[in-house]
């Protein structure tokens, strides 16, 4: 059985299949998910079902863009519960950030469906840890410091998605800085953003936040779209977001791949190849 960890899958069903397919994906393994399941993709309702069908097997944290949908969904079923600025977040979802693919494609699904799905999301947690990693979808600059202080939220992988929103927490700057937050990435020596013609990392992010790294965690992360996966041993964090919903067929200038990470080999694969790559050669 292997611990396999998939990036930001963001509607790229079929680059899914063919990256399950290039790492011998079996039914003894478990996958892991960085979140962000839909959005800027065209197969929103294809990844939603595969994942959904794996029951126990798939085991995600929460994405921002998982986010918006819980509150398109909470608007579906009580129009009237959400606050103002909810609202303005699902019209921002829907009409700047890839949210429109999800909402043609499930607008008009099934109620049942709907509330299917509404379901399966409430229980996703904040984070989840495995031994000395850590999968969660972005990080704040100082790692842990979101969870000194907050006993009742010391143990970040039990917090759900629907904790998150009905406590309010979701919008407490530490924890939106978890789901939203790059600079910690853009301190990583190989960190490269897909598309940009960046330095490989930025020095102001290493002398701002670059202390705060230490001890012998290791964060596994997505949330920004990287032109290769990369591990930084000096952070102590391994990036995976290769931007898979980047699909010139549908419209995009650049061509994105999806990763997978086997989480305690170090083993890794993308969508453009079969070849089995391995951060532990490059030690």
């Amino acid at each position: 059985m292997r611990h396999l960890c998939i990036g930001d899958l963001h509607g790229s069903y079929d680059k899914l299949m063919t990256v399950l397919e290039n790492c011998k994906f079996s039914d003894e393994d478990i996958l892991y998910s960085l979140g962000d399941f839909c959005d800027r993709g065209v197969q929103n309702k294809k990844v939603l079902d595969f994942c959904m069908n794996l029951g126990d097997r798939f085991k995600p944290v929460i994405g921002n863009h998982d986010w918006w949908l819980y509150l398109w969904l909470e608007h579906y079923f009580d129009p009237n519960r959400l606050s103002l600025n909810e609202t303005e977040s699902i019209e921002c979802w829907r009409d700047w950030n890839g949210g429109r693919n999800t909402y043609k494609e499930l607008k008009d699904e099934p109620r049942d469906w709907l509330e299917k799905l509404f379901n399966w999301l409430k229980p996703i947690p904040f984070a989840r840890r495995l031994g000395n990693k850590v999968i969660i979808h972005s990080i704040a600059p100082d790692k842990e410091y979101a969870w000194r202080n907050r006993e009742e939220w010391k143990d970040y992988t039990t917090v759900t998605l629907e904790e998150l929103q009905k406590s309010g927490l979701m919008y407490d700057i530490v924890y939106d800085s978890n789901l939203w937050n790059r600079d910690v990435i853009q301190s990583c020596k190989d960190y490269t953003q897909i598309g940009y013609k960046w330095p490989s990392f930025h020095q102001w992010a290493v002398d701002v936040f670059g202390k705060e790294f230490n001890g012998d965690t290791i964060y596994i992360i997505g949330h920004t779209p990287l032109d290769h996966p990369f591990y930084d041993r000096d952070r102590g964090i391994i990036g995976i977001d290769t931007g898979a919903f980047c699909d010139k067929k549908n419209g995009w200038d650049l061509e994105g791949s999806l990763t997978i990470l086997d989480i305690d080999s170090l083993d890794w694969w993308t969508s453009k190849d079969k070849e089995k790559h391995s951060f532990k050669t490059e030690e």
